[in-house]
């Protein structure tokens, strides 16, 4: 009797211990394909919709915390934070185009004091 008890107890713990393995190999495979996914397409976007942008800074206004810049093409373009810029620094700007061809739309993601040569 001992034994049907005891064999029945090894066939529960196999039986759970190979669900487990199974629910466990699940998780990971469902976990990494969610994420895989996700990150490939935000990866793919960022790439698409950024783009690096050297400026010249023109104008720090300090009470308004408003620092103006300016693109070789002639484009101003304002950011918050005036902090240690000053005028006459490069700035490097990480832009975000928004996904349309036009530039007017886009926008300043963020900023890097450039200490290349003017």
């Amino acid at each position: 009797m001992r034994e049907k008890k005891k064999k029945k107890k090894d066939e529960f713990h196999s039986f759970f211990i190979v669900i487990t393995i199974i629910a466990a190999v699940a998780v990971i495979f469902v976990g990494f394909g969610v994420a895989g996914f996700w990150y490939n397409v935000t990866t793919a976007e960022v790439r698409t919709n950024t783009y690096p942008l050297l400026t010249t800074v023109t104008e720090v206004d300090r009470d308004k915390d408003l620092v103006t810049v300016e693109d070789n093409n002639g484009f101003i373009w304002q950011f918050e934070g005036a902090d240690d810029w000053e005028e006459g620094d490069l700035c490097n700007c990480l832009m975000d185009s928004r996904g349309t061809e036009k530039i007017f739309d886009d926008e300043i993601i963020m900023t890097r004091y450039e200490s290349g040569a003017r």
